[in-house]
């Protein structure tokens, strides 16, 4: 009902029923222009994010723990870069 709303979605890779690569394929599906950012503590395939970067599935990555500098950091910059593509 509200999916233009959002802004930024953020994700962990590992979850309970879903894994955040999907989650956040389906927010795409529902909202193409919202920013994405997926958080993972395992070690993960560069390929396969790679190529979800590449189709913008993934907009951003951070490496667990995640400092709460490093999170507001990958926000704004998400945010600053919805801005610059909605004007």
């Amino acid at each position: 009902m509200n999916r233009k709303d959002y802004a930024v979605m953020i994700s962990d890779l590992r979850m309970p029923v879903i894994n955040g690569v999907q989650l956040l394929k389906t927010v795409k599906d529902l909202n193409p222009s919202a920013r994405t950012v997926l958080t993972t503590d395992f070690e993960y395939d560069n390929k396969l994010v790679q190529g979800f970067t590449k189709k913008n599935i993934i907009n951003g990555l951070l490496q667990k723990p995640v400092e709460p500098h490093e999170l507001v950091t990958e926000v704004n910059k998400q945010v600053d870069i919805l801005k610059r593509t909605n004007k």
